[in-house]
């Protein structure tokens, strides 16, 4: 690879994003939630399977999902990246994360941090660097804040699940008034701002440790979905998804996705992360993915031939 690395933020500006945590879990619920207020909107399985059998659809969907720590004199970067991959045939859903610090190829800009991609570019570029990264295009992408987190969760009615052991975190400094995280070991029911710091937390695991956690909470978060109760929670949940998501998928392709998705979570989240090591260049910390390896789980995802054209496309990245 090049070694010619962009000169990055001050060390003081990335102090100031390194405890934004990556939210992959949330993200992926709030697309099963879109699903979900629409199949209720529309009545049921009946018209959800009526509607899904008029249009047409693609073997395989990839939906980038972003999450953004955005404020109001800063675009942010997008410190949650995941791509779901939705298999409409064999009713199969993917979720393959991205590390924020993975250094990888952003047009115009050379190597950088992939969540440099959104400081640069927003959701365009940060598309453009994924398609380039896997060697896949992406259909739709899904772009949601941090505060609209918390918003979604309290309008949700919090969620119920079992920390596991004592977490505990201050930083006075954090650049949201400060970060603290103060959760006991039991079951208990988290709302927007707890939840926020289940996810958020980070210890001497590292991103293992963390990962495992998301996917519990997915796991609880889906089970908030399930209860019969969400009915009465459509207008806020509606209202608070309309502030902080945005997205270029027609609702049509939602409509056509519930039944597929209905039975891909039965079948269980198939989870893939970005494979690679940590490095130092330049006494700036990366991500290095392992290109090879990435590409290799890439096409069995995609059920891409590796051919002679697919190697000559991964040597030239």
């Amino acid at each position: 690879m090049d070694q010619d690395i962009n000169k990055l933020p001050s060390a003081k500006e990335q102090t100031r994003h390194l405890r934004k945590r990556r939210v992959v879990i949330l993200l992926t619920g709030i697309i099963f939630l879109v699903a979900g207020v629409t199949y209720a909107l529309l009545g049921g399985p009946s018209s959800a399977n009526t509607l899904a059998t008029t249009f047409l659809m693609k073997e395989r969907i990839n939906i980038l999902v972003l999450g953004v720590d955005a404020r109001d004199d800063d675009i942010g970067r997008s410190d949650t990246t995941f791509v779901v991959t939705i298999d409409t045939i064999a009713k199969k859903i993917t979720m393959l994360s991205i590390p924020r610090d993975s250094r990888v190829k952003i047009d115009g800009h050379g190597w950088d941090k992939f969540n440099h991609a959104y400081a640069f570019g927003g959701s365009k570029l940060s598309k453009s660097s994924v398609e380039n990264l896997l060697g896949i295009p992406i259909d739709y992408t899904v772009v949601m804040n941090f505060q609209g987190f918390v918003h979604m969760i309290d309008a949700l009615g919090g969620v119920t699940i079992d920390v596991d052991k004592r977490m505990y975190y201050s930083d006075p400094y954090d650049d949201d008034g400060g970060l603290y995280i103060d959760l006991h070991p039991g079951v208990q029911k988290l709302n927007g701002k707890t939840a926020m710091e289940y996810v958020r937390y980070r210890d001497e695991e590292g991103d293992i440790g963390r990962v495992a956690r998301q996917q519990k909470f997915l796991k609880a978060l889906l089970q908030e979905f399930s209860k019969p109760q969400l009915i009465t929670k459509l207008p806020d949940l509606i209202k608070e998804f309309a502030v902080a998501v945005r997205t270029d998928m027609p609702t049509k392709e939602m409509v056509k996705l519930i039944p597929i998705i209905n039975d891909g979570v039965k079948s269980g989240l198939h989870t893939e992360w970005l494979s690679g090591t940590p490095c130092w260049i330049q006494d700036v910390s990366y991500w290095l993915p392992d290109i090879k390896e990435l590409r290799y789980k890439v096409a069995q995802i995609q059920d891409i031939a590796v051919d002679e054209r697919y190697i000559s496309d991964l040597q030239n990245y």
